[in-house]
């Protein structure tokens, strides 16, 4: 007979990833587009399943460094720079100037080609 207390580990590091990744989605819809990407999970250990999970909530919600920039120079000045008609005055811009690029054509482009919606 399994150990019970092995549920105790995977429903909270399933709560942790839920509530990291995706917590406007419900349990059940997570589950559906889960088994969805990776097929039947009817069989899976829970150690196992948890790290299948964990990647997935990577691959689909995880930003890179240069998109957690990006949206929180968006978050931080509110879509201020849409008031500005060149970069050296916006402050979402001047936010970016370290990397000598403008990055909102990148936001916009992304924005655009992102799967955030639900199922």
């Amino acid at each position: 007979m399994r150990e019970a207390e092995r549920l105790d580990k995977f429903y909270d590091r399933l709560k942790e990833l839920h509530k990291e990744y995706c917590p406007d989605w419900r349990f059940g819809q997570l589950m559906s587009n889960f088994a969805d990407a990776v097929g039947d999970i009817y069989h899976w250990e829970e150690d196992a399943l948890i790290e299948v999970i964990e990647e997935y909530m990577k691959k689909t919600f995880g930003l890179s460094d240069k998109e957690k920039k990006m949206f929180d120079a968006i978050e931080a000045t509110n879509n201020a720079c849409a008031g500005f008609n060149d970069c050296d005055h916006c402050p979402i811009h001047n936010f970016f100037e370290e990397d000598e690029e403008c990055c909102i054509p990148d936001l916009q482009v992304y924005l655009s080609g992102k799967n955030h919606g639900a199922k």
